[in-house]
Parts: C-alpha cells; structure tokens; sequence
C-alpha cells in the first residue's frame, strides 16, 4: 500500500510541474507545435503499454482488440479533448499568464466536470454544490484580478480566459470517457484514447517545426520529455495504477495539493511572485473544488 502512496506523490509531482514546463518550452515554439510534439513520444509509450498489456494473455488482448474495434470513435473523440482542446488552451493561454496562475485555473477540472456531468449525464445538482463552484469562481476571480499585485492588463486577463477553456476539456474528456473506463480498463481506455487522439494531429505538422527541430537546445528536449513521457505517459500508467488500488475519492483528493504546488514551482523556477492574493485565490478554488466534490459519485 505505501507504494500506491508514493506512487500517487509521484504523479502530483509531475502534474504540478507541467504549467512551469509549458511555460518553458513556449519560449522556443508555439502553443500548437508543442501539442503535437509532446504528444507523439506520449503515443507511442502509450502503444508500448498496449502492446505489453496484450502480451501477458490471449484474453487481454481480446479485450483490447474488441474496444479498440467497437469503441475507436468514442476513444478519438475523448482523445481530441484531453490532446487537442485541453493541451492547446492551457498552452496558448499560459503564455500570457504565470505558471502558478495556470495550475490555479486547471485546478478547476473537477468543478467543470461536475457542471458538465449535470448538463449531460443528469447528475443533479445541490445547494452545498452550487456554493462550491461559486466559492471556486470567486478564487479564479482573486487570482487573476489581485494576484500579481499591480494593475491587471488586457493580455494577463485574455490568458486567463483561454486557459479557463482547458479545464473545460478536461471536464468533457472526464465525463464521456467514464463509460468507456467501466466497459474497460481505465488504462487501455486512456492509452488508446491518448493515441487515437494524437493520429488526427500527424496531419498538422508543419514542414518549418521539422527544420527547427535540430536547432532547439537540449534543455528543451529534457523539458519536453518530462511533459511527454512523465507528465503524459508515466503518470497516466500511475494513476491507473493507484484507481486499481484505492477507493476513486481517496485517489481524487490528491490533486488538491496540485495548483498549490504549482504555484510553488513557479516562484523556484520561473521567480514568479507569490502574493497573499495568489495563496488565498489558490485555497478558494481548492475549497471549492473540495466542497463540489464531496459524495461525488466515482
């Protein structure tokens, strides 16, 4: 049991890290190129997971064979929100915003679920949870217009806005991808899911990122990497890992520390200022988050 806890440490770790990575590998490509490029070494690890997962028995890897030939469209479609639609948001907006801001505002995920899993799947909603996302708003709210402790400019509000779009995503990639994760694994499920929703990006490589590839130092590999094969793959295969072993909540209630984390590695990595606005905005959203989220159904 102590493994799955550091396991779970493990992926807190790489999760909170990947706004301060973001932000870095931004500074030598855009927003677009670095979805695509962080996501084909993700695939193919991803591939590689599949692929030992149908070595281990004739009966997984019928399994595999039958949810990849009855469900391949619903797993591109959740694909293309977690690689597509959240990666790209949360990329083009952190340009304009800090690292710790970023992880505040993706600290929203589990209250847009809830908002998208009442609009869609009828989960119904409740005072208690109403108060939650409204304290969780008032957070974001906080973050952006007093956070950085000076006049607030049209560009800081703009990036805020679009990363808000990410968690959105997430929320849509989360609630329509639970009836695939109850028909199968939760691991084959986001490794296909993964792969299937990076294919459609193959087309979009532009020939100009291909010669500029040679050229980017090897901090920014060392960066990518991490985002790719840590934060993406590894963490993913973690995370599966630790839902086979503990209860759904228990499991939840450790992204909590993620946006305070990432506001700590955005102050130790990018100087990023850490004001009594920011540390209170962060609590807000984490509170809200927590309250909208209690008896949740898993």
């Amino acid at each position: 049991m102590l493994l799955v806890y550091i396991e779970l440490l493990a992926v807190v770790v790489m999760w909170s890290h990947a706004p301060v990575l973001i932000k870095y590998c931004l500074r030598s490509i855009g927003p677009w190129d670095l979805v695509v490029i962080r996501h084909v070494p993700a695939a193919l690890a991803f591939a590689l997971v599949l692929a030992v997962e149908a070595s281990r028995s004739s009966h997984v890897r019928g399994t595999i064979r039958t949810m990849l030939r009855t469900d391949w469209w619903r797993l591109t479609l959740v694909g293309l929100f977690a690689v597509a639609g959240y990666h790209f948001a949360l990329n083009t907006g952190t340009q304009y915003i800090p690292a710790g801001t970023a992880a505040i505002i993706v600290g929203m995920v589990p209250v847009f679920t809830f908002i998208v899993a009442s609009a869609t799947m009828g989960e119904r909603p409740t005072l208690e949870r109403a108060l939650g996302i409204a304290v969780a708003f008032v957070g974001v709210y906080v973050c952006v217009r007093y956070g950085g402790g000076k006049a607030v400019e049209l560009t800081h509000v703009t990036g805020a806005l679009i990363t808000l779009i990410a968690p959105v995503f997430a929320a849509l990639y989360i609630t329509f991808s639970r009836p695939l994760v109850r028909r199968h694994s939760a691991l084959h499920a986001t490794a296909a899911a993964i792969m299937l929703g990076t294919v459609p990006l193959l087309a979009t490589i532009r020939p100009e990122l291909i010669r500029a590839l040679p050229e980017l130092s090897m901090s920014f590999w060392a960066a990518l990497l991490f985002l790719s094969l840590g934060c993406t793959a590894f963490a993913y295969v973690l995370w599966a890992h630790a839902l086979r072993r503990l209860d759904a909540t228990n499991v939840a209630a450790w992204l909590y520390v993620i946006p305070l984390l990432g506001i700590v590695w955005g102050n130790v990595y990018l100087d990023e200022t850490i004001t009594r606005w920011i540390v209170a905005g962060a609590v807000m959203i984490v509170a809200g988050v927590a309250i909208t989220n209690r008896n949740a159904r898993a």
